[in-house]
């Protein structure tokens, strides 16, 4: 793809399109590879682009990239990242569902273990009441 934009008011020069991996990622770029800014600037024409605001040793910018392409390079980028956010969502569904299946295992333990707590307390107390009536039944035979 060439890239050529002649004006008086912006920077001059015809050259390929440059698009790269600066500071890790694509599309709209923040700052140049370099660690300089980015400027957003427009040729005659009315068409905007991005570019370095330093320059290498042969005086030519770093980045040159214009913005619809910048826009859509930064949609694509967003995409990707809902398909990932999707992804996770569905995982996040289905360890729902296995908390879901975890919770009602609980309740299910939590009422065999009531049922066992309330028996046991039934058997301590027929326990208790047996003695109780085991000792009545022996103190009756001593004064007898």
């Amino acid at each position: 793809m060439t890239f050529s934009c002649n004006s008086e008011t912006s920077i001059s020069y015809s050259g390929s399109y440059r698009s790269y991996l600066g500071h890790g990622r694509v599309a709209i770029p923040r700052k140049c590879r370099c660690g300089l800014n980015v400027d957003l600037r427009t040729c005659d024409d009315g068409r905007r682009f991005y570019v370095c605001k330093g320059d290498t040793m042969d005086g030519e910018p770093h980045l040159r990239m214009w913005l619809e392409e910048a826009i859509l390079e930064e949609l694509g980028e967003l995409k990707d990242g809902l398909a990932g956010v999707s992804t996770q969502v569905q995982y996040l569904s289905v360890s729902c569902g296995r908390l879901e299946g975890i919770v009602s295992d609980i309740e299910v333990l939590k009422g065999i273990i009531k049922k066992r707590d309330d028996r046991a307390g039934y058997e301590f107390k027929m326990a208790v009441a047996f003695g109780i009536i085991a000792s009545i039944v022996a103190l009756t035979a001593l004064f007898n």
